[in-house]
């Protein structure tokens, strides 16, 4: 972050308490001190969120935990958070939307189908400049509506090459929406960069 030039971000989100999506969120935390971590409410109290509850504390970070539903942040012009009820643990990931200039990203956690139809209704309508497949791709987090919904341009897979990810629907349906499709196992990371309608992702390690 700091070689990108984000000494204090406006915010940070963990989506839920599983590893690979938390582990270096601590270190964000003590290292460039954001000036707000949202976390999602249906896992208040779990363990898990221990060490980073308390970096935050330390460094003086204010935490909200949000529900089910959509909300906007007042501090965060142009984001919104968006939490599904369940069913499962994957399924209360936060899912994040950033808009600016009139394009938006899509960060999907882990929401798995089940969960995906339960926030289906909430979710803005498409078309993104990109967005993170749910779950790392893999087909029990495909539900063709919700590609249908946000129809993005750019889609990124956290995931290693080859395996099931992304899984072959996955693959089907950015074939039908002209959509390109990265992994991080290719490309590191995506860096989503606002400028009206010149904006496009930037790939990089």
């Amino acid at each position: 972050l700091k070689a990108l030039g984000c000494e204090r971000p406006d915010l940070a989100v963990s989506s839920h308490p599983h590893p690979d999506h938390l582990l270096g969120l601590v270190s964000v935390i003590r290292e460039v001190g954001p000036k707000l971590l949202v976390l999602p409410e249906s896992f208040k109290g779990d363990e898990r969120y221990g060490p980073l509850l308390l970096a935050a504390s330390e460094g003086g970070v204010p935490v909200r935990w949000v529900g089910p539903g959509a909300y906007e942040l007042p501090e965060c012009p142009g984001i919104s958070i968006f939490s599904s009820p369940g069913p499962g643990e994957n399924d209360k990931s936060l899912m994040v939307v950033a808009e600016s200039g009139g394009e938006a990203v899509l960060v999907s956690g882990d929401v798995e189908s089940r969960g995906q139809e339960n926030i289906l209704s909430l979710l803005p309508e498409g078309d993104f400049l990109a967005a993170t497949a749910p779950h790392h791709g893999l087909p029990d987090a495909f539900l063709r509506a919700f590609w249908e919904k946000v129809r993005p341009r750019k889609i990124l897979v956290s995931s290693q090459n080859g395996g099931k990810s992304p899984c072959a629907e996955l693959r089907g349906i950015a074939g039908e929406q002209s959509a390109s499709i990265f992994t991080t196992g290719e490309v590191g990371y995506i860096l989503a960069e606002f400028g009206g309608t010149d904006a496009e992702p930037k790939a990089a390690r």
